[in-house]
């Protein structure tokens, strides 16, 4: 290939790549090194791939899943991740120029698959959706950890009052506006502005925009002062810039709003991740009395669809704060929101 053709090629490689987000690329490149590890293991070659090999390897896989560190085979993979699967080992064979051998309607990929969904099923596990109340718990958690932080600041750990106004901040937005992990983590000082009316939260990219176009949603003021999401943003990033001030840092708050806060107290310069969002959701979860296994990031973005359904608000006005791209997406949460109204088992004699 020529020089100049091989740099066009690159080229499209990797703009290609980035129609996928950062989080989707990372699963494709560690679901195709465990195609390619399962293929060396069995001197099969991964690049090009037969259609009989990936049924192989997806069977092998639906029993048993890769060694762990103790050299034990991990539990058997789930019917959705080895979906995911089968779509990396088809990407990466599109992007070598070559035909995907992963195809669910060729033989003998169809019948395995079909096998295989059948004896696992299909149903996925999901998160607990945090409800209004839930959030409200936790946001008191919030509160009262600010309260004993104040009242006895000798007994308190550094930073415990900023870090509960930080905590509080993001639980309350993340549900009103129905963020998803990635992109609570993601917030800057750029994209907030407070109106008379409430926040405007500028997302300027999301699972649902991966061509960056941004979208805005409308966080409105709470009915009560303890549980208002826009309050205790302003309280946060007050006390945020006061922090910094006190360390000598530029004030007021600028660029990534939530940040971590070490065991001296100190608020650090970089955004925390979407796993700090969920370790924070499950750690107040833990105190407000909740089950924290069953709660997650996405548990503040479901919960809003939920809550929201369950009181009356109409599929359009949830889905332009959630922003899913259809109304399927969206169903799911709808439906469990709406599950008890008008149920046919209520009222017919028992």
């Amino acid at each position: 290939m020529p020089a100049a053709l091989e740099a066009d090629a690159e080229s499209a490689r990797r703009f290609a790549e980035a129609a996928r987000s950062d989080a989707t690329l990372r699963a494709y490149r560690s679901d195709w090194a465990d195609f390619a590890l399962w293929c060396a293991g069995r001197q099969l070659p991964a690049m090009p791939a037969t259609p009989e090999t990936v049924a192989l390897y997806i069977a092998s896989r639906a029993e048993a899943g890769p060694e762990g560190d103790d050299g034990r085979p991990t539990a058997p993979l789930k019917v959705a991740t080895l979906e995911r699967r089968m779509a990396a080992i088809s990407q990466a064979h599109k992007l070598a120029g070559v035909e995907s051998p992963a195809l669910r309607s060729r033989e003998p990929l169809h019948s395995v698959w079909a096998g295989v969904v059948r004896t696992l099923g299909t149903a996925r596990e999901k998160v607990a959706p945090a409800l209004a109340a839930d959030v409200v718990a936790m946001a008191a958690v919030c509160d009262e950890a600010v309260r004993l932080a104040e009242t006895f600041p000798d007994d308190a750990a550094p930073g415990a009052a900023l870090r509960a106004r930080r905590d509080k901040a993001m639980l309350l937005v993340g549900f009103a506006a129905a963020l998803r992990r990635s992109e609570l983590a993601a917030v800057r000082t750029e994209h907030l502005s407070f109106t008379p009316d409430g926040l405007r939260l500028l997302i300027p990219k999301s699972k649902s925009d991966q061509e960056g176009a941004g979208q805005v949603v409308g966080v409105a003021y709470g009915s009560r002062v303890e549980t208002c999401p826009v309050r205790a943003v302003r309280s946060y990033l007050a006390a945020a810039s006061r922090e910094l001030a006190d360390q000598g840092r530029p004030s007021p708050l600028s660029g990534p709003v939530f940040r971590s806060v070490d065991r001296w107290g100190r608020l650090g310069r970089k955004a925390i991740t979407g796993r700090t969002v969920a370790n924070v959701v499950k750690q107040h979860a833990e105190a407000a009395g909740l089950d924290p296994t069953l709660y997650a990031g996405h548990s503040l973005r479901a919960g809003f669809a939920t809550t929201a359904a369950r009181a009356g608000k109409s599929d359009r006005a949830i889905r332009k704060q959630t922003r899913h791209k259809s109304a399927a997406m969206l169903a799911e949460y709808v439906r469990e929101g709406r599950l008890f109204d008008d149920n046919a088992s209520e009222g017919i004699g028992l």
